[in-house]
């Protein structure tokens, strides 16, 4: 872990205006003031993530996120400290937190918005009621859980940390200037309420924890992200096993759509299955303009009407039947830069698609 100093030496000096590092005398100040250390010489020779993620709150700002000053966890660390990922994250004036919490002080720090609703967030939290913020934290609107996968802490301290998270629920206001995420609590377990309080002691399903070992915070947020600098989704044609395919490609996201056709339908099983290829232990494979790979297995797969339904669309067409492979939480990457997918092993687009 670096040090302050040599922190601050790294990041480029366009990014660091005198305002910016008055704050962040401020930030040592307040820092003294609750004795987190003795002097603020003491506190510039500290080699902690602490110190560090003080610093980072203040700075709020993409070039500092990208010198590697604190870990995320690889996925988020991909994005907000990748420096290709930089001219699409939303920081300061580009993000903002609307609404409050008697229990829990929300501020907003870094945004990212990848294909139409692919919404991440990091957030500053501060915990208001003297108890420790939990090692878990669920984002909860109502019935619904916003965040998809686990959400990533970095403590600063017992009762302050930084979230990252990542979900679907982001909506365009009516001006579609900003893309936003509404929850109302963030809680150590995933159980289910309703708009007047009203608990549903079990837990969503499928996840642990109880209402009685939960700790909850109660508020009302909405957190606005500027989607003037949204990744566009890149949409390219290919083939899987004879049969057309649709790549969709997202900064985090690979998805391949296939589709049966007359000489090579979806056939249902007598299972009610439709027969497509499944490969427990298969990947998809990316690689990018500039010969990096990325391979992923947790490759996801749902299958659509088979042909023997005889089902037919809007228009009359025959349907042959689709199957859908995709893989979510990818490292970031820029759907321009990528030159060929390949499906268990079988080429799907290769660089003469592009």
């Amino acid at each position: 872990m670096r040090n302050i100093d040599e922190a601050l030496r790294n990041i480029p000096k366009r990014s660091v205006p005198q305002s910016t590092l008055t704050k962040v005398d401020n930030v040592l100040a307040d820092l003294e003031k609750r004795k987190v250390v003795k002097s603020r010489m003491k506190l510039k020779s500290l080699v902690g993530i602490a110190a560090a993620v003080a610093i980072f709150v203040i700075l709020c700002g993409t070039a500092l996120a990208v010198t590697g000053i604190i870990d995320f966890g690889g996925f988020y660390d991909s994005i907000f400290r990748n420096p290709e990922a930089s001219p699409y994250i939303s920081t300061e004036d580009k993000i903002s937190v609307i609404g409050s919490s008697d229990d829990l002080i929300i501020e907003p720090i870094a945004g990212f918005i990848g294909g139409e609703w692919n919404l991440y967030v990091q957030l500053k939290v501060t915990a208001q009621n003297g108890t420790p913020l939990p090692e878990t934290l669920y984002i909860l609107d109502g019935e619904y859980m916003v965040n998809l996968g686990d959400v990533a802490i970095a403590k600063i301290d017992e009762r302050t940390a930084i979230i990252s998270f990542r979900t679907h629920d982001g909506r365009r206001n009516g001006n579609s200037e900003t893309m936003r995420v509404i929850f109302n609590a963030v809680s150590s377990s995933p159980y289910v309420f309703d708009s007047s309080g009203n608990v549903d002691t079990a837990p969503i399903i499928g996840m642990d924890g109880t209402y009685e070992e939960a700790i909850t915070y109660f508020g009302d947020w909405e957190v606005l992200v500027s989607a003037n600098n949204l990744i566009e989704t890149r949409f390219v044609e290919g083939s899987f096993e004879g049969r057309n395919a649709m790549v969709r490609i997202e900064a985090t996201v690979v998805e391949i759509q296939v589709f049966g056709n007359e000489d090579a339908p979806y056939l249902v099983d007598s299972s009610g299955w439709i027969n497509y290829r499944y490969d427990p232990e298969g990947t998809i494979k990316i690689t990018l303009v500039d010969g990096r790979v990325i391979e992923e297995s947790r490759v996801q797969v749902d299958g659509g009407v088979g042909s023997n339904n005889d089902a037919v669309d809007g228009f009359g067409n025959r349907i042959y039947g689709m199957t859908s492979y995709w893989c979510s939480g990818i490292e970031f990457l820029n759907p321009a830069d990528v030159i060929s997918v390949e499906l268990y092993g079988v080429p799907v687009i290769e660089a003469s698609d592009r």
